[in-house]
């Protein structure tokens, strides 16, 4: 069974700053609000995963991704920051906040 993580704390300045391999996934898809498919990239927009160094690198390379494309927030579909086993370990969202999944809690 595989386990959907929910990313829903935000990551905090030692969160950002710390220095590990990661890339980050700029990618776009289609706005439904504007009848496009959103299954599909953007014409004219390579999507792609970027090598990044920290948090705060992957957040400013979505965030400057987003600008120079012009992307709305309907058609951000990236995000994704995956460690050096391609697992999810955070997510950038539109506006530039970073989510890191939440803390399992175990049973005293």
């Amino acid at each position: 069974m595989i386990q959907q993580l929910c990313f829903e704390r935000e990551a905090d300045d030692a969160a950002l700053s710390r220095m590990q391999p990661l890339r980050v996934a700029l990618l776009t898809g289609g706005n439904p609000d504007l009848g496009q498919d959103p299954g599909q990239p953007l014409l004219g927009i390579a999507n792609r995963l970027v090598p990044v160094v920290s948090l705060h690198e992957a957040r400013w390379c979505a965030r400057a991704f987003i600008e120079k494309h012009g992307l709305g927030a309907g058609n951000w579909a990236g995000g994704q920051v995956l460690d050096g086993c391609d697992q999810q370990v955070a997510y950038v969202s539109y506006n530039g906040r970073v989510w890191l999944p939440r803390v399992a809690r175990h049973p005293a």
